[in-house]
């Protein structure tokens, strides 16, 4: 037969409950925590199996491997991973901050997902245009972006 739950124990837990919410007071009234917690955070992922991988594999004639460009295979294409691509590609030259509008490059894509023909795609030219000032939108963070990139599919 199961043991019964006396008042005297159930006064001596009252008392323990008592000190620990003490103890804890902080965490109830909105302060710093007296124990560091880990704080889990969502992100909106997309699958592995739902997005296209593509890496820079020449810029200005010359070979190279760079870059990770991810996009969502629904509604990504070639074209809009190049876009992504020209931030890498400038980042390669060493053209950054208010010289990236003079980004001038000429690259190529290779689709590096699994399972796919492994297919390269260009030559891209790509630059930057500057956005008017009243153009210009304020992104999440306060960001306000202030060049467009420009990619055209270059015939050879």
């Amino acid at each position: 037969m199961p043991k019964s739950y006396s008042d005297q124990e159930f006064e001596k837990d009252l008392k323990k409950l008592a000190k620990l919410i003490k103890d804890n007071s902080k965490i109830f009234k909105g302060g710093k925590p007296v124990k560091t917690m880990k704080k889990t955070i969502k992100k909106n992922k997309v699958s592995s199996n739902e997005k296209r991988h593509f890496r820079v594999v020449e810029v200005n004639k010359k070979v190279v491997s760079i870059g990770d460009i991810y996009i969502k295979k629904s509604s990504g294409t070639p074209s809009s991973a190049a876009r992504k691509a020209l931030k890498t590609c400038c980042k390669h030259l060493k053209i950054k901050g208010n010289k990236k509008a003079d980004c001038k490059v000429t690259f190529s894509i290779q689709e590096i997902t699994q399972g796919s023909k492994k297919k390269i795609y260009g030559p891209y030219k790509g630059t930057y245009k500057k956005i008017p000032k009243r153009e210009q939108v304020e992104l999440p963070g306060g960001v306000v972006r202030k060049l467009k990139p420009i990619v055209k599919l270059s015939t050879k």
